[in-house]
């Protein structure tokens, strides 16, 4: 039989009886996301993209103890701001619409994005941010 593991959680032991060897785990690329692991990620749009109109920002917002979650953009990599006033979203998020930037009320230019997940005690976590192209 071939199970998955999240990583730190795969047998080391061996079973009683016939068995010679403990479970092997299935390699995996990356860690399987859980509401144990605090993750904020954004998977579209990808970094050097060029985007227009209204962009519903896909990607993975999960914490344990989740506040809320938002993404951000800046224009200068100093000044972030959120990409929609009701930012402060409750629901986990894997692998879905995280937030819908209105790129027409905003120049035409070079914008970092990144998403962020805060927990109730004000921790965060916040995704690499990445240059996209605003052409309207």
């Amino acid at each position: 039989v071939e199970e998955i593991f999240v990583p730190g959680t795969e047998p080391t032991e061996t079973c009683p009886g016939n068995h010679a060897s403990p479970a092997r785990p299935k390699a995996t690329t990356a860690a399987i996301p859980t509401v144990e692991n605090d993750l904020s990620r954004i998977s579209y749009p990808t970094a050097g993209a060029t985007v227009s109109g209204l962009v519903t920002i896909q990607g993975t917002a999960l914490s344990k103890d989740l506040w809320y979650h938002k993404v951000e953009y800046s224009r200068d990599g100093n000044t972030w701001i959120t990409t929609e006033s009701d930012y402060m979203k409750t629901d986990q998020v894997a692998e879905g619409a995280l937030a819908v930037w209105d790129t027409t009320q905003v120049e035409n230019g070079t914008y970092s994005l990144r998403a962020m997940v805060v927990d109730s005690t004000g921790n965060y976590v916040e995704s690499g941010s990445f240059q996209v192209q605003v052409a309207n």
